[in-house]
């Protein structure tokens, strides 16, 4: 998997920047709520429906003194309505996943202006989630992942407890996949609320066990989120197994982890070896992620002779990455 086409490589910073975008938009002049409902009714254009949706976001904000709840309006009322009518009964699958994705990666985002002590955010939030977990009702598992993927950001105990009944009940491993690999931070804030983690972990380890490589993946960074540095020795074991899938997952489960512990960026490296070239393509990721300048030498070796074009030229932005960003830290001199 090449740099440049490592869509799902960098869910996590795409996500970040789609978070921060969104919220930004919501500082923006006031969508005009009752064309941008009607497109979503009226059109069968893939792109219309999608802008039209993230053109009602900036409606559902509110910005408000610190410590002041913010209340809802008949402008975000609409807006809300109109996306929750949308992502349950559109007609255009693509649509509809892509604007789930859209208002539940705003929905998760409050900015704070200390200067003018106010905080900027959506009273709508929880039921925002609401309407995207009723998407699981959908018969296609094509919107179910949909609605998982939509969920990655949000910190709510109850939608942690939604993930979790997915990855254990629905029929289609990709959906149980996608619960598995996007519960990081739902989990985390139901463990958190509740000290309890014996039904994640119970659920985590029968995906494990699932014969299915990508539910395996899956379940195993769910695993590292759930038990931070005591998952290494399990992690380590599995970024050996014979499955290069799940090799993949388990180096990718590294990322709740990953920047505690030399000895994790030590075993990272070594992997740097790995016969599987998406494999390889995760742990120069990782690599970069902790900014682990002592493997440079080995990808700048990967950027002159591994087998492809592709991989030699994903290496080289890796390593010029992982140079400018330790030049603007003041790591390495010009």
């Amino acid at each position: 998997m090449a740099l440049e086409d490592g869509a799902m490589t960098l869910r996590a910073i795409l996500t970040t920047a789609l978070c921060l975008g969104l919220a930004q938009s919501a500082t923006a002049a006031p969508a005009n709520v009752s064309a941008n409902a009607a497109i979503l009714k009226q059109s069968s254009n893939t792109q219309a429906l999608v802008d039209a949706c993230r053109n009602l976001v900036p409606a559902m904000f509110v910005t408000t003194p610190y410590l002041t709840k913010a209340t809802s309006s008949p402008n975000g009322e609409a807006a809300l309505t109109a996306i929750k009518t949308f992502i349950l009964t559109g007609h255009n699958a693509q649509a509809r996943i892509r604007c789930a994705g859209a208002v539940g990666s705003a929905s998760s985002v409050t900015m704070a202006d200390p200067r003018t002590r106010s905080m900027t955010y959506t009273p709508y939030a929880d039921r925002v989630n609401e309407a995207i977990l009723a998407m699981f009702k959908d018969p296609d598992p094509a919107i179910r992942v949909g609605a998982a993927d939509a969920l990655w950001g949000v910190r709510s105990p109850a939608v942690g407890r939604a993930l979790l009944h997915i990855a254990k009940t629905d029929p289609n491993t990709s959906v149980v996949a996608a619960a598995f690999q996007t519960m990081f931070w739902s989990m985390k804030a139901d463990v958190s609320a509740t000290h309890d983690n014996q039904a994640y972990d119970q659920a985590i380890a029968r995906g494990i066990g699932s014969n299915n490589v990508d539910v395996v993946a899956a379940a195993l960074t769910a695993y590292g989120a759930l038990h931070g540095l005591a998952a290494d020795k399990l992690l380590r074991g599995y970024a050996l197994d014979k499955r290069a899938g799940v090799r993949l997952g388990a180096i990718a489960a590294y990322d709740a982890l990953m920047a505690y512990n030399t000895s994790i960026a030590n075993f990272l490296e070594s992997r740097l070896s790995d016969p599987n070239v998406d494999v390889r393509d995760r742990v120069m990721l990782q690599l970069m992620r902790i900014g682990d300048l002592h493997a440079l030498p080995a990808i700048d070796k990967l950027a002159r002779t591994a087998p492809t074009a592709a991989e030699r030229a994903s290496a080289a932005a890796y390593a010029k990455t992982m140079r400018k960003d330790a030049v603007n830290n003041g790591l390495l001199s010009h």
